[in-house]
């Protein structure tokens, strides 16, 4: 099946997924002639995406690239078809293959992010924007609580998310994945099913096989209200703590350093500062996830009430205590030394 030109109705333009996506895109800066990449599956929620970046990209005399990661588990026909589709809607393709270490959909994550910040930096692209809607982030909120997550992990997605060479966007999570599908239906895209997405065997499939049942709206947007409220709560103590972090290089090639005056933390409740560290340190590690609860736990106890000359290891970075400061170093055994925006305060990251 073809894809239609880009051709803006009045159905497109008056859609709940453009409008969630122009007014996401309107309170972000871009550079001129905008440069921008779409993570691209075929989806349906990708597959708008990439329609609606294509559009907003030639509105401002830019580009929109699309990336198609190859994972190995879908026929090569089906990876080939993505990009010609991305082609019809005036993206430029570049597809990677990529092998996660098993057929797990963790692992298979952490190869497509890994492959698509790889392929930001090789073409100087600052932004990607991925295909999250506002289902994703219910079925996140609603994973997490299940699991006996901590407040922190109950904010859910981030809008905005460092990532170490590019920002990660995501400008459809106040759209429905019903209103992605009505964009598709009304430009004339195609998308594809992927199986995997209501398979059994993963949480997320189970979860969407039993939301086929007459939906809780009153449920979902309690928990879509806690999420903002906690990621309101989070951005408040990184504010309060911003204006007390330094970040300096250590010799003249050596690794970037991250001071934190201990009083700062000081002033904050344990909660609080947990909620900061699952933010500041999976991001100055350069990892996507935060790690577990009661590591960050531990690491909250210990930064704020530790004692000087003492060190520990938690989410990829190694935290020495000072009198003054909280000392934070990427931990060279897990991680290769990676460039971090030094002028950049660390969004909320999932």
């Amino acid at each position: 099946m073809a894809v239609s030109p880009l051709v803006v109705t009045d159905d497109i333009k008056d859609s709940a997924a453009a409008q969630a996506f122009t007014q996401a895109m309107s309170t972000l800066c871009f550079e001129p002639s905008p440069k921008i990449a779409v993570a691209l599956s075929g989806g349906g929620d990708s597959m708008s995406l990439a329609w609606l970046a294509a559009y907003w990209a030639a509105q401002r005399n830019g580009q929109a690239i699309a990336m198609v990661i190859d994972h190995g588990f879908q026929k090569q026909s089906h990876t080939k078809k993505v990009a010609q589709w991305a082609i019809e809607m005036g993206l430029v393709p570049i597809i990677r293959a990529v092998r996660p270490r098993s057929a797990s959909q963790n692992h298979a994550r952490q190869a497509r992010y890994h492959a698509l910040d790889d392929l930001c930096a090789r073409a100087g692209i600052l932004h990607l924007l991925v295909g999250h809607t506002q289902d994703d982030q219910i079925e996140t909120i609603t994973m997490r609580d299940e699991r006996g997550s901590r407040p922190w992990g109950l904010a859910g997605m981030s809008a905005v998310r460092e990532m170490t060479s590019c920002r990660l966007l995501r400008p459809l999570l106040n759209a429905t994945r019903a209103a992605c599908r009505d964009l598709c239906q009304a430009a004339g895209l195609p998308w594809i099913e992927d199986p995997a997405n209501h398979a059994q065997r993963y949480w997320r499939g189970r979860h969407r096989i039993q939301s086929k049942e007459p939906r809780d709206d009153a449920f979902a947007l309690q928990r879509l209200r806690t999420a903002v409220q906690e990621r309101c709560r989070q951005e408040e103590v990184i504010g309060h703590l911003a204006s007390h972090l330094r970040m300096m290089p250590v010799g003249r090639d050596g690794p970037e350093e991250m001071r934190l005056e201990r009083q700062s933390l000081r002033a904050l409740i344990l909660a609080d500062v947990a909620r900061a560290l699952a933010v500041i340190l999976p991001w100055w590690a350069g990892r996507g996830h935060a790690p577990s609860y009661q590591a960050i736990e531990r690491g909250a106890l210990f930064c704020r009430d530790g004692m000087a000359g003492t060190s520990m290891s938690v989410a990829g970075c190694v935290v020495r205590l000072t009198k003054q400061d909280l000392i934070i170093h990427r931990d060279s055994r897990l991680f290769q030394r990676r460039a971090h925006p030094l002028t950049t305060a660390p969004f909320v990251p999932t």
